[in-house]
């Protein structure tokens, strides 16, 4: 067996431009791979960001919603009220499904009070 003749300098030429083209489309792939991970990153950022904004829309619509409905609901505690002393206006409650509610029966405690003269 004989042994491998040592390459030529041409070879050896044409190794290196293949190893430096190598290199250079790597270091392509890889500066392509970090502007798209920075872009990834960048738009992802940003949709967290906005959702964040709509989030803290959304409560304070719903913050204001419990609000109203508080000040909904006092309406409607008075308008029974004063359906049960107007009944003028208990129709008008009966119309809307607004029933007021009776108010307990009072005892005359002053006339239970009063001794009875023999």
């Amino acid at each position: 067996m004989s042994p491998d003749p040592l390459p030529s300098s041409e070879e050896i030429q044409d190794v290196r431009q293949e190893l430096e083209s190598l290199n250079a489309g790597f270091r392509i792939l890889l500066f392509s791979g970090l502007l798209v991970t920075a872009s990834l990153c960048a738009f992802v950022y940003r949709q967290v960001s906005l959702q964040g904004r709509q989030i803290a829309a959304q409560n304070l619509a719903l913050r204001q919603m419990g609000e109203e409905r508080a000040q909904i609901g006092g309406a409607l505690a008075q308008l029974k009220a004063f359906g049960l002393r107007s009944s003028d206006y208990a129709p008008v409650l009966a119309k809307y499904g607004l029933k007021p509610e009776p108010l307990p029966p009072t005892t005359n405690s002053a006339a239970t009070s009063i001794p009875s003269k023999p």
